[in-house]
């Protein structure tokens, strides 16, 4: 199967591999490809640097482990309030070497803006038919060795009273565990928990999930989703 990578130096194996890989160039004489390899590397490195940075900068921690050794995940996203959520989330990416991708309506990859949201890790999908957005999902994640997406299952940055359920569906039907992820402006702290995996009681598991973003203040407090539980 193809393997779908926006990065390729961000998983912690293929860091492991530099050292083996440079001594396999250099006996083949290809000292350009041994710089070009090594000067990827570096720009990776001070992307991640320079995220991180950012972030302080910011005001925000992480917490949690964004599970890089797992190959296919979907992590989910509350609250998601503001325009703002998208760059904290590409810093939180290039941070944390998360290989990542989100998933948009097609109408954003068309041109002449389309190129760029590709660029960023977008896929298109068709939402106008009802229900053909999960199976498009997890076609993607059937085709790919690596793969994970990123969905705030709000739906919207309006205010909402109750999370959709789209991604529950696409975890359980692809065989992928969840990591939910908290953006709390309130305390400066982007969380990610342990990964979950569905099981045979949805009710419990949005319990569960429930819990976890409760209390969790979004960039604009007043459209924050707070579950009752």
């Amino acid at each position: 199967m193809a393997s779908f990578r926006l990065f390729d130096y961000t998983t912690l194996e293929t860091f492991n591999a530099i050292g083996r890989i440079n001594s396999e160039l250099c006996c083949e004489g290809t000292a350009i490809h041994f710089h070009i390899f090594n000067a990827q590397i570096s720009s990776v490195l001070m992307l991640s640097w320079l995220a991180d940075k950012l972030l302080r900068i910011w005001g925000f921690k992480v917490l949690g482990d964004p599970a890089n050794d797992l190959a296919k995940k979907i992590y989910v996203v509350v609250p998601h309030t503001s325009n703002w959520d998208f760059p904290l989330g590409i810093l939180l990416r290039t941070a944390k070497h998360i290989d990542v991708q989100y998933i948009g309506k097609d109408s954003l990859f068309r041109p002449p803006f389309g190129v760029i949201f590709k660029w960023l890790g977008g896929h298109p999908v068709d939402r106008s038919r009802r229900g053909n957005f999960v199976y498009k999902v997890v076609e993607l994640y059937q085709r790919y060795d690596r793969f994970a997406i990123a969905i705030a299952p709000e739906g919207t940055r309006k205010k909402v009273d109750k999370l959709k359920t789209g991604f529950y569906h696409i975890a359980k039907l692809a065989g992928v565990p969840m990591v939910l992820t908290k953006f709390d402006y309130g305390t400066k702290s982007l969380v990610f928990s342990k990964p979950m995996f569905t099981s045979l009681n949805q009710d419990k598991d949005m319990e569960r999930i429930e819990h976890f973003f409760k209390g969790a203040l979004g960039k604009v407090p007043a459209n924050s989703y707070n579950p009752k539980l």
